[in-house]
């Protein structure tokens, strides 16, 4: 079976991580959660969503999308929350 440029492309770990990194919110940068407008919540919202959804794909894309979903967290609140103890 012949793969094209593309698929070839997504099992470079290097251009999923670019790839992924454009679908953080605020261009990766994190945001004080105190000066999130209401639109701006819902952005990074879809972001976060995107990524997560990336995440489920494959297991090629699960390391680059957590990544940039740890990087760009507003609080650790979100870490916490899955412990059983908090």
């Amino acid at each position: 079976m012949s793969h094209g440029a593309t698929t070839r492309a997504l099992h470079i770990p290097y251009i999923v991580a670019e790839i992924f990194q454009c679908l953080a919110p605020f261009g990766g940068q994190v945001v004080n959660i105190q000066d999130f407008s209401e639109e701006n919540w819902r952005y990074s919202r879809q972001c976060q969503h995107a990524l997560l959804q990336l995440a489920r794909v494959c297991r090629a894309f699960v390391d680059p999308a957590l990544d940039v979903l740890y990087h760009t967290m507003s609080s650790l609140r979100a870490l916490l929350d899955i412990l059983p103890s908090f």
